[in-house]
């Protein structure tokens, strides 16, 4: 199929408010560094009462699996504040815990990712975490997408979400 937009998966600028039936961002979330924002521009760019299609790894089935869950706190505070403030932390995790490097060339590395802005999983979950999440959105940031259907499917959970009205 033809791709008929091309923009940041966060901020989803060019995309009109209310221009969509329904969004798909299919293991996308847990690569940017501000997924409240991006989640509120899913709701922003669904017409209410339309869906978005959530799919998100599971953490524990990943190279993620010795990486602990992003706390709701967390992900608040890269929303809240400033998320480029985490990212020094988050390649130093990725590096220290999935790729196993340590001393020089783990400083090294972690150089490289941040000069490249390279995009991990800056947030990892399991399922039941992420759904943690999602119930708390709508009243900590006034998020308006409530979980229609959720689906704990192998390696990754699947989400329905629906646009308040």
């Amino acid at each position: 199929a033809p791709v008929d937009v091309v923009t940041d998966a966060t901020t989803l600028q060019g995309v009109a408010d209310a221009s969509y039936d329904f969004a798909i961002a299919s293991h996308v979330v847990e690569h940017l560094e501000d997924p409240i924002r991006c989640l509120q521009n899913l709701a922003r760019v669904t017409r209410p009462g339309g869906c978005v299609f959530l799919a998100l790894p599971d953490r524990r089935a990943t190279f993620d699996k010795d990486r602990p869950p992003t706390s709701i706190a967390h992900v608040l505070r890269d929303y809240c504040g400033n998320a480029a403030a985490s990212r020094h932390a988050h390649y130093e995790e990725w590096v220290t815990v999935v790729e196993r490097l340590s001393g020089a060339a783990a400083a090294a590395r972690i150089q490289h990712l941040e000069s490249t802005r390279y995009p991990i999983h800056f947030h990892v979950w399991t399922p039941g975490e992420f759904s943690s999440l999602l119930d708390e959105l709508p009243g900590a940031v006034g998020l308006a997408l409530t979980v229609d259907l959720f689906k704990a499917h192998g390696a990754e959970g699947i989400w329905v979400l629906r646009r308040a009205v």
